[in-house]
Protein backbone atom coordinates (compact mmCIF):
# COMPACT_ATOMS: atom_id res chain seq x y z
CA UNK A 1 0.00 0.00 0.00
CA UNK A 2 1.24 3.47 -0.91
CA UNK A 3 1.78 5.88 1.96
CA UNK A 4 -0.97 8.09 3.31
CA UNK A 5 -2.24 10.98 1.23
CA UNK A 6 -0.90 14.47 1.62
CA UNK A 7 -2.99 16.84 3.71
CA UNK A 8 -5.62 18.34 1.49
CA UNK A 9 -5.15 22.07 0.94
CA UNK A 10 -8.14 24.40 1.38
CA UNK A 11 -9.13 27.25 -0.89
CA UNK A 12 -11.70 29.96 -1.37
CA UNK A 13 -12.95 32.45 -3.97
CA UNK A 14 -9.94 34.77 -3.62
CA UNK A 15 -7.37 31.99 -3.99
CA UNK A 16 -5.79 31.11 -7.34
CA UNK A 17 -7.13 28.20 -9.33
CA UNK A 18 -3.91 26.34 -8.52
CA UNK A 19 -5.22 25.90 -4.96
CA UNK A 20 -8.44 24.35 -6.28
CA UNK A 21 -6.49 21.96 -8.48
CA UNK A 22 -4.34 20.82 -5.58
CA UNK A 23 -7.40 20.34 -3.38
CA UNK A 24 -9.26 18.29 -5.98
CA UNK A 25 -6.27 16.09 -6.75
CA UNK A 26 -5.51 15.63 -3.06
CA UNK A 27 -9.05 14.62 -2.15
CA UNK A 28 -9.29 12.11 -4.97
CA UNK A 29 -5.86 10.70 -4.16
CA UNK A 30 -6.85 10.20 -0.52
CA UNK A 31 -9.84 8.17 -1.70
CA UNK A 32 -7.54 5.96 -3.77
CA UNK A 33 -5.13 5.37 -0.91
CA UNK A 34 -7.92 4.65 1.56
CA UNK A 35 -9.32 1.76 -0.45
CA UNK A 36 -6.45 0.30 -2.48
CA UNK A 37 -5.51 -2.40 0.04
CA UNK A 38 -9.07 -3.66 0.61
CA UNK A 39 -9.72 -3.52 -3.14
CA UNK A 40 -6.69 -5.73 -3.72
CA UNK A 41 -8.51 -8.30 -1.56
CA UNK A 42 -11.60 -7.86 -3.77
CA UNK A 43 -13.82 -6.49 -1.03
CA UNK A 44 -16.91 -5.34 -2.88
CA UNK A 45 -17.41 -1.81 -1.56
CA UNK A 46 -13.70 -0.84 -1.63
CA UNK A 47 -13.52 -1.95 -5.26
CA UNK A 48 -16.55 0.23 -5.97
CA UNK A 49 -15.08 3.23 -4.13
CA UNK A 50 -11.69 2.86 -5.77
CA UNK A 51 -13.31 2.79 -9.19
CA UNK A 52 -15.26 5.94 -8.28
CA UNK A 53 -12.03 7.59 -7.11
CA UNK A 54 -10.48 6.91 -10.52
CA UNK A 55 -13.50 8.47 -12.18
CA UNK A 56 -13.24 11.46 -9.88
CA UNK A 57 -9.58 11.93 -10.79
CA UNK A 58 -10.39 11.73 -14.48
CA UNK A 59 -13.11 14.31 -13.89
CA UNK A 60 -10.60 16.60 -12.19
CA UNK A 61 -8.42 16.45 -15.30
CA UNK A 62 -11.44 17.29 -17.43
CA UNK A 63 -12.83 20.10 -15.25
CA UNK A 64 -9.49 21.81 -14.77
CA UNK A 65 -8.28 21.10 -18.30
CA UNK A 66 -7.56 24.77 -19.19
CA UNK A 67 -5.23 25.03 -16.21
CA UNK A 68 -3.22 21.79 -16.56
CA UNK A 69 -0.23 20.99 -18.72
CA UNK A 70 -1.50 19.11 -21.79
CA UNK A 71 1.19 16.43 -21.83
CA UNK A 72 0.82 15.59 -18.12
CA UNK A 73 -2.96 15.63 -18.38
CA UNK A 74 -3.05 13.32 -21.39
CA UNK A 75 -0.62 10.78 -19.97
CA UNK A 76 -2.24 10.73 -16.54
CA UNK A 77 -5.69 10.38 -18.06
CA UNK A 78 -4.56 7.41 -20.12
CA UNK A 79 -3.18 5.65 -17.04
CA UNK A 80 -6.33 6.35 -15.03
CA UNK A 81 -8.42 4.91 -17.84
CA UNK A 82 -6.32 1.73 -17.74
CA UNK A 83 -6.80 1.36 -13.99
CA UNK A 84 -10.50 2.18 -14.14
CA UNK A 85 -11.00 -0.54 -16.75
CA UNK A 86 -9.45 -3.18 -14.47
CA UNK A 87 -11.57 -2.04 -11.53
CA UNK A 88 -14.67 -1.79 -13.69
CA UNK A 89 -14.33 -5.35 -14.89
CA UNK A 90 -14.55 -6.56 -11.28
CA UNK A 91 -17.16 -4.08 -10.11
CA UNK A 92 -19.53 -4.75 -13.00
CA UNK A 93 -19.46 -8.49 -12.31
CA UNK A 94 -19.99 -7.93 -8.57
CA UNK A 95 -23.11 -5.92 -9.36
CA UNK A 96 -24.22 -8.43 -11.98
CA UNK A 97 -23.90 -11.30 -9.51
CA UNK A 98 -26.17 -9.58 -6.99
CA UNK A 99 -28.62 -8.48 -9.67
CA UNK A 100 -28.98 -11.93 -11.21
CA UNK A 101 -29.32 -13.69 -7.87
CA UNK A 102 -32.15 -11.31 -6.99
CA UNK A 103 -33.88 -11.93 -10.33
CA UNK A 104 -33.40 -15.71 -10.03
CA UNK A 105 -34.99 -16.14 -6.59
CA UNK A 106 -38.30 -17.23 -8.10
CA UNK A 107 -36.68 -19.51 -10.70
CA UNK A 108 -35.45 -23.01 -9.91
CA UNK A 109 -33.81 -24.61 -12.91
CA UNK A 110 -30.62 -26.61 -13.51
CA UNK A 111 -29.69 -24.23 -16.35
CA UNK A 112 -28.98 -21.53 -13.78
CA UNK A 113 -26.15 -23.58 -12.30
CA UNK A 114 -24.25 -23.17 -15.55
CA UNK A 115 -25.13 -19.48 -15.70
CA UNK A 116 -23.67 -18.70 -12.28
CA UNK A 117 -20.66 -20.94 -12.90
CA UNK A 118 -19.90 -18.91 -16.03
CA UNK A 119 -20.32 -15.69 -14.07
CA UNK A 120 -17.95 -16.88 -11.35
CA UNK A 121 -15.32 -17.84 -13.92
CA UNK A 122 -15.51 -14.35 -15.35
CA UNK A 123 -15.16 -12.83 -11.89
CA UNK A 124 -12.08 -14.92 -11.17
CA UNK A 125 -10.45 -13.73 -14.40
CA UNK A 126 -11.35 -10.09 -13.71
CA UNK A 127 -9.99 -10.30 -10.16
CA UNK A 128 -6.73 -11.78 -11.41
CA UNK A 129 -6.42 -8.82 -13.79
CA UNK A 130 -7.09 -6.34 -10.99
CA UNK A 131 -4.57 -7.95 -8.65
CA UNK A 132 -1.94 -7.83 -11.39
CA UNK A 133 -2.69 -4.14 -11.94
CA UNK A 134 -2.57 -3.11 -8.28
CA UNK A 135 0.66 -5.05 -7.71
CA UNK A 136 2.36 -3.55 -10.77
CA UNK A 137 5.03 -0.83 -11.02
CA UNK A 138 2.66 0.89 -13.44
CA UNK A 139 0.11 1.44 -10.67
CA UNK A 140 2.72 2.63 -8.18
CA UNK A 141 4.10 5.07 -10.73
CA UNK A 142 0.59 6.44 -11.35
CA UNK A 143 -0.05 7.06 -7.65
CA UNK A 144 3.37 8.65 -7.20
CA UNK A 145 2.72 10.83 -10.22
CA UNK A 146 -0.48 12.17 -8.67
CA UNK A 147 1.16 12.61 -5.27
CA UNK A 148 3.80 14.79 -6.90
CA UNK A 149 1.10 16.79 -8.66
CA UNK A 150 -0.67 17.50 -5.37
CA UNK A 151 2.54 19.10 -4.12
CA UNK A 152 3.57 20.70 -7.41
CA UNK A 153 0.74 20.74 -9.96
CA UNK A 154 1.81 20.94 -13.63
CA UNK A 155 -0.11 24.15 -14.33
CA UNK A 156 -0.57 26.70 -17.07
CA UNK A 157 -0.38 30.44 -16.43
CA UNK A 158 -4.22 30.53 -16.39
CA UNK A 159 -4.09 28.81 -13.00
CA UNK A 160 -2.94 32.07 -11.45
CA UNK A 161 -6.39 33.58 -11.88
CA UNK A 162 -8.64 33.81 -8.81
CA UNK A 163 -11.19 31.03 -8.41
CA UNK A 164 -14.22 33.32 -8.39
CA UNK A 165 -13.24 34.63 -11.83
CA UNK A 166 -12.10 31.44 -13.54
CA UNK A 167 -14.12 28.55 -12.13
CA UNK A 168 -17.77 29.47 -12.89
CA UNK A 169 -17.14 28.90 -16.61
CA UNK A 170 -15.79 25.39 -15.88
CA UNK A 171 -18.95 24.44 -14.01
CA UNK A 172 -21.12 26.06 -16.65
CA UNK A 173 -19.54 23.87 -19.35
CA UNK A 174 -20.29 20.68 -17.42
CA UNK A 175 -23.87 21.74 -16.73
CA UNK A 176 -24.59 22.77 -20.33
CA UNK A 177 -23.45 19.40 -21.67
CA UNK A 178 -25.72 17.58 -19.23
CA UNK A 179 -28.64 19.92 -19.88
CA UNK A 180 -28.39 19.55 -23.67
CA UNK A 181 -28.53 15.74 -23.47
CA UNK A 182 -31.04 15.60 -20.63
CA UNK A 183 -33.58 17.78 -22.42
CA UNK A 184 -33.47 15.45 -25.42
CA UNK A 185 -34.08 12.31 -23.38
CA UNK A 186 -37.27 10.32 -24.09
CA UNK A 187 -38.52 7.04 -22.60
CA UNK A 188 -38.22 5.35 -25.98
CA UNK A 189 -34.61 6.41 -26.61
CA UNK A 190 -31.95 3.70 -27.02
CA UNK A 191 -30.02 2.53 -23.99
CA UNK A 192 -26.92 4.37 -25.15
CA UNK A 193 -28.69 7.73 -24.83
CA UNK A 194 -29.54 7.06 -21.18
CA UNK A 195 -26.00 5.88 -20.49
CA UNK A 196 -24.59 9.07 -21.99
CA UNK A 197 -26.76 11.21 -19.72
CA UNK A 198 -25.58 9.15 -16.76
CA UNK A 199 -21.93 9.81 -17.66
CA UNK A 200 -22.61 13.54 -18.01
CA UNK A 201 -24.48 13.58 -14.68
CA UNK A 202 -21.42 12.11 -12.96
CA UNK A 203 -19.17 14.67 -14.59
CA UNK A 204 -21.45 17.54 -13.59
CA UNK A 205 -21.60 16.24 -10.03
CA UNK A 206 -17.83 15.89 -9.70
CA UNK A 207 -17.29 19.29 -11.29
CA UNK A 208 -19.71 20.95 -8.87
CA UNK A 209 -18.12 19.27 -5.86
CA UNK A 210 -14.59 20.22 -6.95
CA UNK A 211 -15.40 23.82 -7.81
CA UNK A 212 -17.98 24.84 -5.17
CA UNK A 213 -15.51 25.96 -2.42
CA UNK A 214 -13.97 28.46 -4.86
CA UNK A 215 -17.25 30.21 -5.62
CA UNK A 216 -18.99 33.06 -3.87
CA UNK A 217 -21.92 32.33 -1.58
CA UNK A 218 -24.76 32.30 -4.11
CA UNK A 219 -22.99 30.35 -6.86
CA UNK A 220 -21.59 27.97 -4.23
CA UNK A 221 -25.09 27.10 -3.02
CA UNK A 222 -26.21 26.59 -6.62
CA UNK A 223 -23.24 24.28 -7.26
CA UNK A 224 -24.05 22.24 -4.16
CA UNK A 225 -27.68 21.91 -5.26
CA UNK A 226 -26.57 20.82 -8.74
CA UNK A 227 -24.31 18.16 -7.22
CA UNK A 228 -27.21 16.79 -5.17
CA UNK A 229 -29.59 16.67 -8.13
CA UNK A 230 -26.99 15.16 -10.44
CA UNK A 231 -26.26 12.45 -7.88
CA UNK A 232 -29.93 11.47 -7.72
CA UNK A 233 -30.12 11.32 -11.50
CA UNK A 234 -26.91 9.29 -11.65
CA UNK A 235 -28.29 6.79 -9.15
CA UNK A 236 -31.57 6.42 -11.04
CA UNK A 237 -29.77 5.86 -14.32
CA UNK A 238 -27.46 3.42 -12.58
CA UNK A 239 -30.45 1.16 -11.94
CA UNK A 240 -31.18 1.19 -15.65
CA UNK A 241 -27.57 0.42 -16.53
CA UNK A 242 -27.50 -2.52 -14.12
CA UNK A 243 -30.57 -4.01 -15.79
CA UNK A 244 -29.10 -3.43 -19.25
CA UNK A 245 -25.81 -5.15 -18.36
CA UNK A 246 -27.67 -8.09 -16.83
CA UNK A 247 -29.83 -8.51 -19.95
CA UNK A 248 -26.77 -8.51 -22.19
CA UNK A 249 -25.05 -11.11 -20.06
CA UNK A 250 -28.08 -13.42 -20.13
CA UNK A 251 -28.41 -13.12 -23.89
CA UNK A 252 -24.71 -13.80 -24.39
CA UNK A 253 -24.96 -16.88 -22.16
CA UNK A 254 -27.93 -18.16 -24.13
CA UNK A 255 -26.15 -17.69 -27.45
CA UNK A 256 -22.87 -19.19 -26.28
CA UNK A 257 -24.26 -22.20 -24.42
CA UNK A 258 -27.54 -22.86 -26.18
CA UNK A 259 -29.00 -23.50 -22.72
CA UNK A 260 -31.48 -21.99 -20.37
CA UNK A 261 -34.04 -20.53 -22.77
CA UNK A 262 -37.04 -21.50 -20.65
CA UNK A 263 -35.37 -20.78 -17.32
CA UNK A 264 -33.92 -17.43 -18.41
CA UNK A 265 -37.08 -16.08 -20.01
CA UNK A 266 -38.60 -15.02 -16.64
CA UNK A 267 -35.31 -13.38 -15.67
CA UNK A 268 -35.18 -11.44 -18.92
CA UNK A 269 -38.81 -10.38 -18.51
CA UNK A 270 -38.10 -9.14 -14.99
CA UNK A 271 -35.06 -7.19 -16.16
CA UNK A 272 -36.97 -5.63 -19.04
CA UNK A 273 -39.63 -4.46 -16.60
CA UNK A 274 -36.96 -2.99 -14.30
CA UNK A 275 -35.42 -1.19 -17.27
CA UNK A 276 -38.77 0.32 -18.29
CA UNK A 277 -39.39 1.60 -14.77
CA UNK A 278 -35.87 3.06 -14.57
CA UNK A 279 -36.33 4.83 -17.91
CA UNK A 280 -39.60 6.36 -16.77
CA UNK A 281 -38.10 7.36 -13.44
CA UNK A 282 -35.11 9.01 -15.07
CA UNK A 283 -37.26 11.09 -17.41
CA UNK A 284 -39.43 12.25 -14.50
CA UNK A 285 -36.40 13.01 -12.36
CA UNK A 286 -34.83 15.11 -15.10
CA UNK A 287 -37.55 17.71 -14.64
CA UNK A 288 -36.37 18.18 -11.06
CA UNK A 289 -32.72 18.27 -12.07
CA UNK A 290 -33.27 21.11 -14.51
Amino acid sequence: MIGSASRRPTFGPNDPVSAAVRAALGEALSRVQRDEFAASRFEVEPVHRLRAACRRLRSVLRVFSPFLDDCWKTETGKELKWLAARLGAVRDLDVLDVRLHEAARAVRAPELVGLFRDLEDRRAAARAGLREALDSPRYRFLVNRIEEAVARPPLTTEARRPCRAALPACLDRAWKKLKRRGRQLRKTDPEEAFHRVRVLAKRARYAAEAIAPGLDKGPRAAAAALATRATKLQDQLGQLQDAVVAKRFLRHFQEASGEGKNALSPLLASLRQDARQARSGACCLWKKVE
